[in-house]
């Protein structure tokens, strides 16, 4: 048995994550995968299976990056106005910081015939477990969860991702944070 080549393993990780922001989650196949890492399409298989086991596996792996991200930079123990803020920002600058990786697991959450393979996507993401301990915690209205989460997260993304690289966009995303607080936040006292 082969010894993991962790160059070998990040070079195709970053190959998914150019062709996939070139082309599109599906396309690309393993040999243009390949080539595009510097490796036989043979290594490729090495390290995973097929073309969809290697995406789950990816998205898995991303998808715990900026849940662990996230979870870093919001205090559930403030207020909701604060917690809120500090969720929607610390978003925005992921999806900055990390555009690829963030087209990478747009693409893939919204492509059902591979999310549907991965159950564990559904109650994993720690948004969803924020807002959720938010909404126990009365800080929220008596919203239903996926409406608060398209709510916020759509004009997010698009505030994030409609302005070039390098560039912020403070006022429209203060404004939007200030929008939500005003829609889903219960009164503070």
């Amino acid at each position: 048995m082969r010894t993991r080549d962790q160059t070998k393993v990040d070079k195709i990780k970053q190959a998914v994550l150019d062709l996939t922001s070139q082309e599109g989650l599906l396309g690309w196949s393993i040999a243009k995968l390949a080539k595009r890492a510097g490796v036989s399409p043979a290594t490729v298989y090495i390290y995973y299976p097929n073309k969809d086991e290697m995406l789950k596996q990816l998205y898995r792996e991303y998808s715990q990056k900026v849940n662990d991200y996230l979870t870093e930079r919001v205090d559930q123990t403030e207020t909701g106005s604060t917690e809120l803020r500090q969720l929607m920002t610390s978003y925005y600058e992921y999806i900055k910081a990390y555009p690829a990786t963030y087209l990478f697991l747009d693409q893939f959450a919204n492509f059902p015939p591979l999310m549907s393979q991965l159950p564990e996507a559904k109650t994993g993401f720690a948004v969803e477990k924020i807002l959720a301990q938010m909404k126990a915690d009365q800080k929220l209205r008596d919203y239903h969860l996926g409406t608060m989460l398209d709510l916020i997260f759509y004009p997010l993304r698009a505030v994030a991702t409609q302005t070039p690289a390098g560039e912020g966009n403070a006022a429209q995303l203060e404004e939007l944070i200030q929008m939500v607080q005003r829609a889903i936040l219960r009164a503070e006292s």
